[in-house]
C-alpha cells in the first residue's frame, strides 16, 4: 500500500525541467545584474537548503573581496576562499524558491511523518542533481563566458561528506584544484 502511495505521489510530480530552466535563467540574470566587475568574479555556488522553508540562493566571491578579507594572513586563505558562509555576493532566488516550498508544504500536509522524509529525502536528491545539470549548462552560456572562468559549486550545507563535496567541486570544475579545494574542508 506505501509503495502505491509513493507511486501516486511521483505522478503530479515537481517539474524538475522547469526548474532547471528558471534556475539557470536566474543564475543568468544574477550575473548580468548584480555582478559588477565580471574579470574580478573568482567563484559561484548554487546553495541549496532542502529543510526547514525550502530555497535555493546563489553565492559569489571576488578576488578583490578576498584579497580584503585575508590581506597578509595566508593562512586563512583557502577558507576564506572557498567558504561560501564567508562571500561577499549572494541573494536568496525567490523566485526558484517559491514552487520548493509549495512542493514541500504540500507534501508536509499529504503525508505522514514517514512518507513526508522518504519523498522529501528524494526530491532533495534530485533538486541537487539539477543544481549541478544547471552549472554544467551555466558554463555553456554566453553569460559564462564573458566571465573569467570563475569556478562553479552547488553546496548543501551539512548533508555531504567531505569526499563527496571534493567530488562535486571537481565534477563542475575538474581536478586542477581538487588539493586546495580539500585544504579549507
Amino acid at each position: 500500500m506505501r509503495f502505491g502511495i509513493l507511486k501516486k505521489a511521483n505522478k503530479k510530480s515537481f517539474d524538475y525541467e522547469k526548474f532547471e530552466k528558471n534556475l539557470l535563467v536566474a543564475i543568468e540574470d544574477y550575473v548580468k545584474l548584480k555582478v559588477d566587475n565580471k574579470d574580478d568574479l573568482y567563484i559561484m555556488s548554487i546553495e541549496y537548503f532542502p529543510e526547514f522553508t525550502t530555497f535555493v540562493a546563489i553565492r559569489a566571491n571576488t578576488y578583490s573581496y578576498l584579497k580584503g578579507k585575508v590581506g597578509e594572513n595566508e593562512k586563512d586563505y583557502t577558507y576564506y576562499k572557498y567558504c561560501e558562509e564567508e562571500w561577499e555576493l549572494g541573494e536568496c532566488l525567490e523566485g526558484v524558491s517559491r514552487d520548493l516550498q509549495v512542493e514541500y508544504k504540500e507534501k508536509e500536509t499529504k503525508y505522514d511523518d514517514e512518507q513526508f522524509e522518504e519523498l522529501q529525502a528524494e526530491h532533495a536528491s534530485k533538486i541537487f542533481a539539477s543544481c549541478k545539470t544547471v552549472m554544467k549548462k551555466f558554463k555553456e552560456t554566453d553569460t559564462y563566458k564573458k566571465l573569467s572562468d570563475p569556478y562553479l559549486n552547488v553546496y548543501i550545507r551539512e548533508r555531504f561528506t567531505k569526499e563527496e563535496i571534493i567530488q562535486v567541486f571537481c565534477e563542475l570544475n575538474g581536478e586542477d584544484n581538487r588539493e586546495e579545494y580539500s585544504e579549507w574542508l
